[in-house]
């Protein structure tokens, strides 16, 4: 909680550095500012999660080198969905299947195209998102409290 708490307080100082900027070039607030930064914070809980999970088992610098893999794995998790339908091999395509639904897919969580362009953006994507994130976060915390607990502290 201690880090979640943290890191909104960090997104939030700035969101309204940002969004004092924007105003005082533009004059107008774009209220699609707001969706993308939950989306981020959401993004950012997943790896908070995940970091909380990798340290539970590994070393300080083998978690964050995870947590860091994961991040950009999770960016380009996109182009998994269109390679696994191209391999033949079922092994192989059922490895890719595993990677593709166990690893975080980031890319939900990207609304930077929609708001840069000003696009319109659909709130199934956003409550879906959303939901998927939440889930994410709850299963990666019960990974690392399930490990937690069967550690024993010297």
């Amino acid at each position: 909680m201690g880090l979640s708490v943290t890191i909104l307080t960090a997104l939030g100082a700035m969101v309204l550095i940002f969004s004092l900027f924007l105003y005082g070039s533009t004059g107008e607030f774009d209220s699609r500012l707001l969706i993308f930064y939950l989306l981020l914070y959401c993004e950012l809980l997943i790896l908070i999660a995940l970091s909380l999970f990798f340290s539970s088992f590994a070393t300080p610098i083998s978690s964050s080198i995870f947590t860091i893999s994961i991040f950009f794995v999770g960016h380009i998790l996109w182009s998994f969905n269109l390679f696994k339908h191209k391999i033949q091999d079922p092994l192989f395509k059922t490895v890719l299947y595993g990677i593709y639904y166990v690893l975080p897919n980031l890319e939900k969580f990207n609304l930077k195209n929609e708001v840069v362009n000003e696009l319109p953006i659909p709130p199934v994507l956003v409550f879906s998102s959303l939901g998927y994130g939440i889930f994410y976060v709850l299963s990666i915390l019960v990974l690392t409290i399930l490990i937690f607990h069967k550690k024993e502290f010297k």
